[in-house]
């Protein structure tokens, strides 16, 4: 007797659910039919596996996985499905499995109400046809969703699920924002200290000296305060920076900045700037538009000095230098003891961020070094060339090549766009039915689409060599003027530094630091 599994499957758009503890009334049903189906087929059921709530595009579904390493170990012979759009709704995973893996591992796919059945001859074409309608309809679907968000975007609804710090959902209107009362003096104190021209420092004591509950916190918990020195429950710069540079506080709402490419991608991208739906005045705002600007301008314009009474000193490592325990970056301190100067130091254990002791390190120790490292580095540039590069990367990768595979893909849309043009003519010509005509259309369309992809993608990437032989350039004409410094000022570092980490120190040495550079040569 043949061992048959049964996989069913609701996914989450499917309505009429009971509730969280028993199954819906459609995953009783599918499993029912197949249940009965079996029985009249005398198989024997070998197990039913089950996925709640999850998409028919999802391939990490829980039961389905299970399911899938259960055939490959040959523990049944046959998958029963109420229909192919229950075990996937993508032609990838179809082909991948039903018409690749499945016979290899010796297994049978059958749905009945596809009258779909891989053990019959001349299955495939009926399986392919409906996998292709199932991704047709998850494309539709996407599209439409996309289409509907982005109506309401334009017409100013929040649609996030958790409002920003300061703001809760309108109790009359879940799409507004309305200040949130319970942390609406925090909110005004933070953007009274910005104004005030308190650092970022600063601001993050008072916060966490006033043991106030960073975003995170007051999220999951609703509590503004809590008692005592609680670790992970600090303000940091992250959560600070974030609110100061967001422009909802000043009554403005920025929407659509992220989404994904594809309905299959899990994971966002930030949208470009023409693609962002900006609205003003459509909050009460806790700052006014020039004086949002006006803290944005004076923490831009501490790049390059601190002050020490009422004197401007040199700040050339500014968002440059991080500590290498807990990733912060690293402030430009005076130190007024025995060893008088100018000191980088983590501020961590001062504003109780996190468990990091704080590393240090003196400004004339990096200069020192870094003269030197930057000295060898374009000495070492002008003797290999502008081509040398610190990380040796061999991009073998030529314009030529790229161009030669970009007219190979041009090639074949050319064929592709008069496949298309010769099938509509056979449809005219009633030679090939309406039905056939769209699956052919719709089959070639999209490799238009992605033909059409790589083109652009390969069309960036001759982009990017020739503005990297640009920079490249730039670079060498920039190493010619300045081979011979004597001073390493800011843009000298700029040009060959992207970031300097500083770890705890190998030993109690005065220059035994623990420091690594990271180039952009």
């Amino acid at each position: 007797m043949s061992k048959v599994a049964i996989y069913i499957r609701l996914s989450k758009e499917d309505e009429h659910k009971i509730n969280k503890e028993n199954d819906s009334e459609s995953i009783i049903n599918q499993k029912n039919m197949l249940v009965s189906y079996a029985y009249e087929k005398k198989w024997e059921i070998y197990k039913i596996y089950s996925d709640e709530d999850y998409s028919g595009s999802d391939i990490a579904r829980p039961a389905f996985n299970e399911m899938l390493k259960d055939a490959e170990t040959g523990k049944f012979q046959i998958l029963l499905c109420k229909s192919l759009s229950r075990f996937a709704r993508d032609v990838a995973t179809v082909e991948t499995y039903i018409h690749d893996r499945f016979i290899e591992w010796g297994i049978r796919f059958i749905a009945p109400a596809d009258y779909a059945d891989s053990g019959q001859k001349g299955s495939r074409k009926n399986i392919q046809i409906n996998s292709l309608v199932n991704q047709w309809y998850l494309e539709d679907m996407s599209e439409n969703i996309k289409s509907v968000l982005r109506h309401k975007k334009q017409q100013g609804q929040y649609l996030s699920a958790v409002p920003p710090y300061g703001y809760k959902k309108d109790p009359e209107n879940k799409y507004r924002l309305v200040k949130d009362e319970n942390v609406q003096c925090v909110v005004e104190k933070i953007f009274e200290m910005a104004l005030s021209e308190h650092s970022l420092s600063s601001i993050l004591r008072y916060l966490n000296n006033s043991y106030i509950c960073p975003p995170t916190v007051y999220r999951k918990t609703g509590q503004v305060t809590y008692e005592g020195n609680i670790k992970h429950t600090q303000w940091g710069n992250s959560s600070l920076s974030q609110l100061l540079n967001n422009p909802i506080y000043a009554g403005n709402l920025v929407l659509n900045v992220w989404g994904t490419k594809t309905y299959k991608s899990k994971y966002s991208t930030k949208k470009p700037k023409e693609e962002w739906i900006i609205h003003e005045n459509m909050q009460e705002s806790y700052v006014g538009l020039i004086e949002f600007e006006k803290i944005r301008s004076i923490r831009k314009n501490r790049n390059s000095f601190i002050t020490n009474k009422n004197n401007k000193l040199p700040n050339p490592y500014k968002g440059l230098i991080y500590c290498g325990v807990c990733g912060g970056k690293l402030t430009l301190t005076v130190e007024n003891s025995k060893a008088k100067g100018l000191y980088y130091r983590c501020m961590a254990p001062i504003e109780g961020r996190s468990d990091c002791k704080g590393v240090r390190i003196s400004q004339k120790w990096i200069s020192e070094i870094l003269t030197s490292e930057i000295k060898r580095l374009i000495n070492e540039y002008l003797e290999y060339g502008a081509n040398y590069s610190l990380d040796k990367s061999d991009k073998k990768d030529t314009l030529k090549s790229i161009k030669a595979e970009i007219q190979s893909l041009r090639t074949q849309l050319h064929s592709l766009q008069t496949g298309l043009s010769e099938s509509f003519l056979e449809k005219v010509d009633e030679k090939i039915s309406q039905e056939e005509y769209d699956i052919i259309r719709n089959s070639l369309m999209n490799r238009i689409s992605g033909i059409k992809d790589a083109i652009k993608d390969k069309e960036n990437r001759i982009l990017n060599i020739k503005q990297a032989q640009e920079e490249s350039k730039n670079m060498e004409s920039f190493i010619n003027e300045n081979k011979d410094f004597d001073v390493l000022s800011r843009e000298i570092i700029i040009s060959f530094i992207s970031r300097i980490v500083v770890n705890e120190r190998n030993s109690k040495k005065k220059f035994d630091y623990n420091v690594v550079f990271e180039y952009k040569v």
